[in-house]
């Protein structure tokens, strides 16, 4: 069963809304990929922890936007929801 987010419409769309503005800015240049690359090296190190990432879950999906620090990932990755590292509680 999906998360409850995913489940209720409405919160979906605006899940929805917000990847398509998060994956327009890691696309949008080198500029905004760095800024999020900057975001997930600082995350990382407030937490003490030897990696973090940025993933975005959709109803069907998780796409790994920015990642640093080890094994956490490749950036552009995509994983069906099934297998996505978000899933797992």
């Amino acid at each position: 069963d999906p998360h409850p987010v995913l489940a209720d419409p409405a919160k979906l769309a605006a899940v929805e809304r917000g990847v398509l503005a998060l994956l327009a800015a890691a696309e949008g240049g080198e500029e905004a990929r760095a800024a999020l690359e900057r975001l997930v090296r600082i995350a990382a190190r407030l937490l003490d922890v030897p990696g973090a990432l940025v993933n975005v879950v959709t109803a069907d999906r998780q796409l790994t936007v920015a990642c640093a620090g080890a094994q956490a990932g490749t950036p552009g990755q995509v994983f069906p929801i099934a297998d996505a590292f978000c899933r797992h509680e």
